[in-house]
């Protein structure tokens, strides 16, 4: 369970990366702005959006914590 709440906290935080990179290149060199002009940009543009994202997923994955029980031990199928 913590490895698949590792792969989904990682699947998010690369996805904002990417956001923002894209709204930092935009800004940059299509817009034409400066390092500066354009992070603050880019955080008042998509700031929002990706916070809104991210809290839709943790919202949806909430109700997994009220499932009880663990996970089936694997290592028996290997013998």
């Amino acid at each position: 369970m913590v490895l698949i709440g590792m792969v989904l906290a990682l699947g998010i935080l690369v996805d904002v990366f990417i956001l923002m990179m894209e709204g930092m290149h935009e800004a940059i060199f299509v817009k034409g702005m400066s390092f500066n002009q354009a992070a603050l940009r880019t955080m008042t543009t998509y700031a929002p959006p990706a916070f809104s994202g991210q809290l839709t997923t943790i919202l949806a994955l909430v109700p997994l914590l009220a499932i009880s029980g663990g996970w089936v031990n694997l290592s028996v199928c290997y013998h």
